[in-house]
């Protein structure tokens, strides 16, 4: 039985099982939320066995989503209504049933050939359908209140067809004419009683019409929660945010803005002693010497590296005009910020953090509104920036603001002419970025081009700087390594560090001083040589580290004699082993040093330090 196989099976293999059924399937998240980039793809194609291995492999804790639609062949009906104890209305057919997470039911019909609409509560109260263009969440996967289970599963039982007294409320082809979709202007007239969903877009959407954008906030989403409380029971919080901040979105694309750009006039050549002649101002900085006025720039990092922090640390200098660090000079100006993936409060409760409380501060945000970087978007914020004297946006992160394939550099040059947009207006840009993962036992850092995606993202920029966060082993406290990676109109800085200081009640940070770049490569050479000893019966040599990815050749000598000398490892020569009847990893020459954390086992070296610089010359 495949509800057997999935129950006693990881994830991995459900997901095989679903794939082999002809289901187009991909990973969700604890909060129903897709976990990859985009998802719409796989309403027109299947995932591929590598797909399936990469999002389930390895213990993966990915949820398992189905595309519903004619792909998959499959519509589903979601019924939430035992979850209330409502038992009256349309009884559905038997057919393949799942029990959600929630405590309600998935109905999986099959697809009638012809396209179905999703829909939300307007077959009945409580009741929504996922057809062409939707997903719904398969068995065993989990969300935040509960685990999927089949109660018959795709063996149990057949597929019935959609009950005839539902297919022509759900079909967009009704004799023969597609039905529009339902628009914001339509929901205006619906009333309490409708279905919940669409009575609250109604509230909504009128509410945010008669309001000024600057006021929604305060009016408008307060609103929108004292009336959910009226409902028995009330929407979660959850669903309340994603019809508000949908409906924000849709309301603000259709305000007022030029009726039409001026006609684009074309402006004659300049020539080469014009250009020679010509006197541009000194370059001036936002940060001085990393960020340039009126240009594009990154600040990377991997994730959870106080990327978010020390963007609020930046904003909180350039609005006040005070030295970032107490170092580096800024240029005062008005700053927007576009976070789209932290809530209003956890935003606030980093600015407490950091002591950014002053409430005349010349910084606006914008957050968790459901942005992306489109032309509709653009424009308005542009606009926005220019009436509220903004000069820089930030935008936290890059990720969150855009749905294209980060490696396709096609795509991703729309990306990022959307954003030169901004700059072209003298609008200095800040974006954060993610860094690709490194080896397993980490090796050189490749910079700029660690950052992930498409290298058009490091070419279009002006300025970059990576943060890197290290443990202090003195004391365990934490600092961030910096590195200035690119620079266009002055010199790149030596990476310095910066000392993070934590609380309770703050978070704040400090200039140290320049890097010491060399130390920090011994230092992370010797934590993976004894990361690669641990555990291991046999003995290693300086090429067996080279071939783990230790690091290179004249760091992993210098490593392994200071190792030695402090008596963290011991080392003897091949012979010697093979006459002990130690094991060695790979074969070598006799006087090859070979090294092991087990000291009970191996002598000491009279003199280490002589006799493993006298070996510096024969190991590679």
């Amino acid at each position: 039985m495949i509800n057997e196989m999935y129950m006693e099976t990881n994830m991995y293999k459900e997901a095989v099982a679903y794939r082999k059924l002809g289901w187009s399937i991909f990973p969700v998240k604890k909060d129903k939320k897709p976990a990859v980039p985009t998802w719409k793809e796989y309403q027109h194609r299947h995932p591929t066995d590598k797909e399936v291995e990469q999002w389930w492999g390895a213990g993966s804790s990915n949820g398992i989503a189905l595309v519903t639609g004619e792909l998959s062949g499959i519509v589903v009906i979601d019924d939430d209504r035992p979850k209330y104890d409502i038992t009256d209305g349309i009884k559905f057919p038997a057919t393949v049933t799942s029990k959600t997470g929630s405590g309600g039911w998935h109905h999986f019909y099959n697809h009638p050939g012809h396209t179905i609409s999703n829909s939300t509560g307007e077959v009945e109260k409580y009741v929504d359908v996922r057809g062409d263009g939707g997903y719904v969440i398969l068995p065993p996967s989990e969300n935040n209140v509960g685990k999927y289970t089949w109660s018959l599963s795709p063996e149990d039982d057949e597929f019935a067809e959609v009950p005839p007294v539902l297919l022509e409320l759900l079909t967009k082809q009704v004799e023969g004419e597609v039905k529009a979709r339902t628009t914001l202007p339509e929901l205006v007239d619906l009333k309490d009683g409708e279905g919940r969903n669409n009575a609250m877009t109604s509230f909504v959407g009128k509410l945010l019409c008669a309001t000024s954008p600057n006021k929604w906030e305060e009016e408008v989403w307060p609103a929108a929660q004292a009336v959910n409380e009226t409902y028995e029971p009330p929407m979660s919080q959850n669903e309340l945010q994603s019809i508000y901040s949908s409906i924000c979105g849709i309301e603000r694309n259709k305000r007022p803005s030029k009726e039409k750009e001026e006609s684009l006039v074309y402006v004659p050549a300049m020539s080469h002693a014009e250009l020679i002649a010509k006197v541009f101002p000194l370059a001036r900085y936002t940060i001085e010497p990393f960020f340039e006025q009126g240009t594009m720039n990154m600040v990377s990092a991997p994730p959870n590296t106080w990327k978010s922090w020390l963007l609020f640390q930046f904003a909180y200098n350039i609005a006040s005009g005070i030295e970032v660090l107490g170092k580096f000079a800024t240029e005062k100006a008005g700053v927007m910020i576009v976070n789209e993936e932290d809530s209003a409060r956890l935003v606030q409760d980093r600015l407490r953090l950091l002591a950014i409380t002053e409430p005349d501060l010349p910084i606006y945000y914008r957050i968790a509104q459901g942005a992306k970087l489109t032309e509709d978007f653009i424009k308005p914020l542009i606009a926005e920036a220019k009436e509220m004297d903004v000069g820089v946006i930030m935008f936290d992160s890059l990720r969150a603001i855009h749905s294209a394939d980060e490696n396709d550099s096609t795509e991703m040059q729309e990306v990022l002419d959307l954003l030169k947009q901004i700059s072209r207006e003298n609008i200095t840009v800040i974006f954060t970025h993610h860094h690709r993962k490194k080896a397993q036992f980490g090796g050189k850092n490749n910079d700029a081009e660690s950052t992930r995606g498409s290298s058009g993202i490091n070419a279009a920029i002006s300025g970059h700087i990576s943060l890197e966060e290290k443990d202090n082993k003195p004391d365990d406290s934490k600092y961030i390594i910096v590195r200035h990676l690119k620079s266009k109109v002055g010199e790149k800085l030596a990476p310095f560090d910066v000392g993070i200081e934590t609380s309770e009640n703050s978070v704040s940070f400090h200039y140290i001083g320049e890097h010491e770049e060399q130390n920090q490569a011994e230092n992370e050479a010797k934590e993976a040589i004894i990361a690669a000893l641990e555990g291991r019966d046999e003995l290693l040599s300086r090429k067996d580290f080279l071939h783990l990815n230790v690091a290179g050749k004249t760091t992993i000598k210098k490593a392994t004699i200071a190792l030695v000398a402090e008596g963290n490892i011991r080392a003897l020569k091949r012979k010697e082993a093979e006459q002990m009847g130690l094991k060695s990893l790979t074969e070598g020459r006799a006087n090859e040093l070979l090294y092991s954390l087990k000291l009970e086992e191996v002598r000491v070296l009279e003199n280490p330090v002589v006799e493993m610089a006298a070996q510096l010359d024969y190991d590679f």
